[in-house]
């Protein structure tokens, strides 16, 4: 009827089109990125409630301002990783090596200026704020966020 993934793959190879899977066969390929783009999604699940569960521990212990700050502190991160994820994670089996180093170029870059803008937001527009639990929920995070990487790349 038609001619398998595997057998494409091996076609697409044969005929140096450079477009498709790097190496190995199309389906271990496709379920190693499976695998690791719901790795990083379950990372941001993570962090997402490592975040809530301190503003909700601060709102209940200290007060409502701390557990503002925590929140949106926790959110900071969340939100441009996961921009990141959902746009240089997204991929199709025709995609080349070109593509996929440009698509987490344009996420790293949009990653970062989101960061720099919901720092300034929050810093302008959230009244009150408490900047040492909002910089410290965002040091933790992002240090949940680095050896989770670690653990993930390894």
């Amino acid at each position: 009827m038609g001619r398998t993934p595997d057998r494409l793959y091996g076609a697409i190879k044969r005929f140096g089109s450079g477009r498709g899977w790097p190496d190995g066969t199309v389906a271990e390929q496709r379920d190693k990125y499976i695998k690791n783009r719901a790795a990083a999604f379950g990372m941001l699940a993570v962090e997402a409630g490592i975040a809530a569960a301190s503003a909700l521990l601060l709102n209940a212990f200290w007060d409502t301002t701390a557990g503002k700050s925590a929140l949106l502190g926790g959110l900071v991160l969340v939100i441009p990783n996961a921009l990141f994820v959902g746009y240089a994670l997204r991929r199709s089996a025709d995609q080349g090596a070109a593509t996929a180093l440009r698509r987490l170029y344009v996420g790293e870059a949009l990653k970062l200026g989101l960061t720099v803008v919901l720092f300034a937001a929050c810093f302008v527009y959230a009244k009150p704020l408490n900047p040492g639990v909002f910089l410290a929920t965002y040091a933790i995070l992002l240090a949940v966020n680095l050896v989770g990487t670690a653990r993930i790349v390894k």
